[in-house]
């Protein structure tokens, strides 16, 4: 509860004396989020530390709550319409998003409100992802057991045609290059075909090619950041790899990448489940995904890590990142999974799903760790201090 460890080097041993006295010892354990002390076993020394350390710690953990809170601006979205199929969603440079499920597509009318308006032509599919590059241009995924072919539409006129660009995978996740091209993650890359990889596709179908093979057994997130770096997660551990742009665009024009061949960012750890991932104005990594207690987040220029739970947790959550008027935002959907059978609990007709927003700058990262033990530790000494005089 301290932070997020262990840190570099470090195991759940690793404990660190901060502070000694007659009665006292203070440990800080960089491992299993544990503060460890060694207090006198009995008598009114104990009685004392006992009640100075569950004061501290109510007084820290109180301060984390208040900074780590952050109030984003929610709104209800049309319910599930279909066993096992999921949500997804886009957004517009205005702001307003797009939202699809199974065969259902809806466009905000207007940013800050939580009124949709229906499109008239959309496919019957399952929209594993939606990728808006601008308000003329956009990419509609489908996911499902077979083939996904994907759909390219203009996301800000709700009477648009939807044109298939073919390829024959199951498009997990996919962002937009510019507003004639599409990265997408999915099966049938490498060894075996039975590995998840990233192609590169072109709107009008001339050019379809794996650029990274290889990435995952399972479904990977991938994101852009405003450099045109590509970031991929790979779904088996929780690690996010860095490809640089220069780098991509010699796969687009050369041979193919494997994971390795990427930078590594950061690790969400084993099991991560990051098939949703966006990276915000400031260069924040958000994770999401399915059955996720909230979102994660990393941030590569200070080590910080957080947890955020907006909505529902232990739900399908999907994130995203987009700026309107200068500022950026940090978005996702969660739909709840009520579900259960031989797999465990999934989505079902009728569960309902909501929708999220904040200004990235507005969402407080968590207090570095040793803060928030040197704060327990300052009240300790203190209120050993007092006990003595």
């Amino acid at each position: 509860m301290f932070g997020d460890f262990p840190a570099a080097g470090k195991t759940v041993n690793d404990c660190d004396l901060f502070h000694s006295s007659r009665e006292i010892k203070v440990f800080f354990c960089l491992g299993n989020n544990q503060l460890k002390l060694n207090v006198p076993a009995q008598g009114t020394e104990r009685q004392k530390m006992n009640k100075t350390i569950k004061t501290a710690t109510f007084l820290v953990l109180t301060l984390v709550t208040s900074s780590a809170h952050a109030v984003w601006t929610q709104f209800t979205l049309p319910s599930l319409s279909a066993d096992y199929f999921t949500a997804s969603f886009g957004n517009l440079p205005d702001g307003r998003f797009v939202f699809g499920e199974h065969g259902n597509l809806y466009l905000q009318n207007v940013w800050g409100a939580a009124d949709v308006t229906a499109f008239q032509n959309e496919p019957t599919v399952d929209p594993s992802f939606i990728s808006v590059f601008n308000a003329d241009s956009a990419v509609l995924g489908s996911g499902g057991w077979g083939a996904s072919p994907i759909h390219s539409f203009n996301p800000d006129n709700t009477t648009s045609s939807f044109s298939a660009i073919g390829g024959n995978i199951q498009n997990y996740d996919g962002v937009m290059r510019d507003a004639n091209s599409v990265f997408t993650a999915g099966a049938d890359t490498g060894t075996g075909g039975n590995r998840h990889g990233i192609r590169y596709s072109t709107l009008d179908g001339s050019v379809r090619k794996v650029v990274i093979s290889d990435v995952s057994q399972y479904s990977a997130g991938i994101a852009l950041d405003s450099a045109g770096n590509l970031f991929v997660g790979d779904n088996d551990d929780g690690k996010v790899y860095l490809f640089a742009k220069s780098l991509i665009d010699s796969a687009i024009a050369g041979s193919s990448l494997s994971i390795g061949d990427g930078t590594l960012v950061c690790d969400f750890g084993a099991g991560g489940d990051i098939s949703s991932i966006a990276v915000d104005g400031r260069g924040v990594i958000w994770a999401g995904g399915y059955l996720h207690n909230g979102l994660k987040s990393y941030n590569p220029a200070n080590g910080l890590w957080g947890t955020f739970i907006p909505g529902l947790s232990n739900s399908n959550y999907k994130v995203s990142s987009f700026a309107n008027n200068g500022t950026n935002y940090v978005a996702y959907i969660n739909s709840a999974a009520t579900g259960v059978g031989a797999w465990g609990n999934y989505p079902q007709n009728g569960d309902s799903v909501s929708y999220g927003y904040q200004n990235a700058l507005a969402i407080p990262e968590p207090m570095p760790a040793t803060l928030l033990f040197m704060g327990i530790l300052t009240i300790i000494i203190n209120r050993r201090r007092s006990n003595e005089t």
